[in-house]
């Protein structure tokens, strides 16, 4: 009878062992195959992130340009609006000059 209840408790424990062996299996594949996944995040995080900071160092290019280009139209423009009061005053002389002219004549 002892030698059955032996028999009978190895063969539970042969099972409980097989069971836990086949679920360790499961988990380390499981584990394994989530390593690999978080590796392809991690690669993919870091391809984003170069690429991130090439687009961050081409806008910084493109702001610098568009801060150069708006200096030199704000230095072009203040040229034409000097040129402009230049004209104005030119005009005014020519006006005045064929008024005077004019006056002259009558």
């Amino acid at each position: 009878m002892q030698i059955d209840l032996n028999i009978s408790l190895l063969i539970t424990l042969g099972g409980i062992l097989a069971s836990v062996t086949s679920a360790f299996a499961i988990v380390k594949t499981k584990v394994a195959a989530l390593e690999e996944e978080i590796a392809s995040y991690k690669k993919t995080v870091i391809q984003l992130k170069e690429e991130l900071q090439h687009y961050r160092e081409d806008e910084r290019v493109r702001i610098a340009v568009i801060e150069s280009n708006q200096e030199a139209h704000a230095r072009e423009l203040d040229e034409i609006k000097t040129d402009i009061k230049a004209t104005r005053k030119d005009v005014q002389e020519i006006k005045e000059a064929v008024l005077t002219l004019k006056k002259g004549e009558l």
